[in-house]
């Protein structure tokens, strides 16, 4: 429910809040206490990285200003997930190894890039437990291995998926609605959970009002976020067609721009990756004649 309404602060009161449901409807429960309500798609096993990638697209292409994804454990641990992907591979081959992980976490790997060209905001549900390790402690004069429980939740998802998320929020069955703080990708985001911390529970329950923040936080980023261009692939293998013409001649790129310069090829304010693809090609006829005579 935390998951939904943080999301309708961020898709906005008329925007398509899309959830990707792996557990039997469960995430339709809460329709009543979400303001303008969710669409639902339910998943189900194979829980594998590629039905994940399909139920992306198909939340993206119905047009969801927001996707809520709950769990993103299965795809780890669930019914033809991850971990049952090398199970099947090592009961296949009948040979134990790290190479029946393979292929399962490289299909791993191009789901979470697909998660980060995500044309839309996702909130991804992961489950968690206390991990328990061995510690050496001293019973009747003999050293034994006694089994301590961490102190901290781990999600139930692969070791590296954390570095990927801009913001991780842990909650607990102890204070339903209440969460710690736990990383952030930038500090100025912090500014859109006032009151809470890595140490510090939040004094309000998550809602849509954080969401709101969030939202308000993106759209100041991107009116300040310097213009982005894209690469004509034209001039693209134009510069490299002329960088493989000249090469053999000079030791790099500054030495070669200082033979344009002092040839008065291009200007001396200019610089090879300023210029344009009609001064490109220019460069490489003049070029090539001049190393070649000519000859193609």
């Amino acid at each position: 429910m935390s998951a939904l309404l943080l999301a309708r602060g961020i898709a906005g009161p008329n925007g398509l809040i899309a959830m990707i449901d792996t557990e039997s409807g469960r995430g339709s429960l809460y329709a009543s206490e979400i303001p303008g309500g969710y669409k639902t798609g339910d998943m189900e096993p194979p829980f594998s990285p590629q039905a994940y990638q399909d139920a992306l697209d198909s939340a993206e292409q119905a047009g969801a200003a927001c996707i809520v994804v709950d769990s993103f454990s299965h795809e780890w641990e669930g019914d033809g997930g991850v971990c049952d992907m090398a199970g099947d591979k090592e009961a296949n081959s009948g040979k134990a190894g790290l190479h029946n992980w393979k292929e399962p976490k490289s299909q791993h790997q191009k789901l979470v890039l697909r998660l980060m060209r995500s044309k839309v905001p996702v909130i991804v549900c992961l489950r968690a437990k206390y991990k328990t390790k061995n510690q050496p402690q001293e019973r009747n004069g003999r050293t034994v291995q006694v089994p301590v429980k961490d102190d901290f939740l781990t999600p139930i998802q692969s070791d590296g998926f954390a570095f990927e998320a801009t913001i991780i929020l842990e909650m607990s069955r102890e204070n339903p609605g209440q969460f710690l703080l736990t990383k952030w990708s930038v500090p100025d985001i912090l500014k859109c959970f006032p009151g809470a911390g890595p140490k510090e529970l939040s004094k309000e329950k998550l809602g849509i009002k954080h969401g709101q923040a969030i939202a308000a936080w993106c759209a100041s980023n991107a009116a300040q976020a310097p213009a982005r261009e894209t690469v004509d692939p034209q001039l693209k293998a134009a510069k490299a067609a002329l960088w493989t013409l000249v090469k053999g001649r000079f030791a790099d790129t500054a030495q070669f721009q200082a033979h344009l310069i002092a040839s008065k090829l291009i200007a001396e304010h200019q610089t090879l990756g300023g210029l344009t693809l009609q001064e490109v090609q220019a460069i490489f006829e003049t070029m090539d004649k001049e190393m070649n005579g000519g000859v193609k």
